[in-house]
């Protein structure tokens, strides 16, 4: 392994060699080089492997992907690995199924809840209580929260607002993409923030990853101006909610005759001997 100190920084497989980058403790790019495998041998323990570590890197994809507008401010890159490694232990909790059809079963996806895109704060540090989500009859889903509180320290030194949204999820795996729902953004002044927040998203019947976004801004020229530090923001995820099953609905008939589920058995021929006492009862009529 040796490090690139070129002008021209490549990144990929060139001849036998495969040129990579990795992040200092700065958050700096560093670019290397290292010799690529001449054979790689693999069993069938290995593929099988393989596949369940390819499902959970698709799901980190698909969340990521779903959120890159607001991990963008959070650093996105910083968040890939650790996103990766709450999946991967999500399908490795998976005991129902064998090795490389593991699958993320909703009762092995609740580890994901408190799960905090922002590696220095967490949402917790600012509401007074745990939140409360609720199912309305209207088809929407609502999230309680209790109230903030914001505490007096040198990175809230002059924070005037405080803004809270909460963005839904719905999550299959077996889909390429997934659709975001976002709810209205709630500014508070740091007066009313201890004040309960109700914060309203659409219901799905598909299950719902809920995440809740606390960030904090400044007043300037009568516009909320949000702050650029990291420590005056967070991003959780707060709820996995399970997926509706369907109703049953019994079948429809257009005709108003009772559908027959037994089918009769077929009469038997009646004998030379049977016709004849039938017609020494009943004999005919001239």
């Amino acid at each position: 392994m040796s490090k690139q100190t070129g002008i021209i920084l490549l990144s990929g497989k060139w001849k036998d060699r495969v040129g990579y980058y990795r992040r200092n403790k700065k958050g700096k790019k560093e670019w290397w080089w290292r010799r690529a495998p001449e054979n790689v041998q693999r069993t069938a323990a290995t593929k099988r492997a393989a596949t369940d570590f390819g499902t959970a890197s698709k799901c980190s994809r698909m969340v990521r992907h779903a959120l890159r507008p607001w991990l963008q401010y959070y650093g996105y890159h910083f968040d890939h690995n650790r996103l990766n490694k709450a999946f991967i232990n999500v399908i490795k909790a998976d005991k129902d199924h064998n090795t490389g059809f593991k699958v993320p079963t909703h009762h092995h996806m609740q580890s994901l809840c408190g799960f905090n895109f922002n590696s220095s704060k967490i949402i917790h540090e600012y509401l007074t209580g745990a939140p409360i989500i609720t199912s309305d009859q209207d088809n929407t889903t609502a999230i309680l929260l209790p109230g903030i509180h914001l505490r007096n320290t040198t990175t809230n030194k002059g924070v005037t607002h405080v803004t809270v949204k909460a963005i839904a999820l719905p999550f299959d795996y077996r889909q390429n993409t997934v659709t975001p729902l976002v709810s209205e953004t709630i500014t508070i002044k740091r007066s009313d923030i201890h004040q309960a927040i109700t914060l309203t998203l659409p219901a799905s019947k598909e299950q719902t990853l809920i995440l809740l976004e606390i960030q904090c801004g400044y007043e300037i020229n009568n516009s909320i101006e949000i702050s650029a530090d990291k420590q005056t923001a967070a991003i959780d995820i707060i709820a996995v909610l399970p997926a509706v099953k369907p109703e049953k609905i019994g079948k429809i008939y257009r005709n108003r005759t009772p559908q027959l589920y037994i089918v009769p058995t077929c009469c038997q021929p009646v004998s030379n001997h049977q016709r004849r006492q039938i017609t020494s009862l009943y004999p005919l009529k001239e």
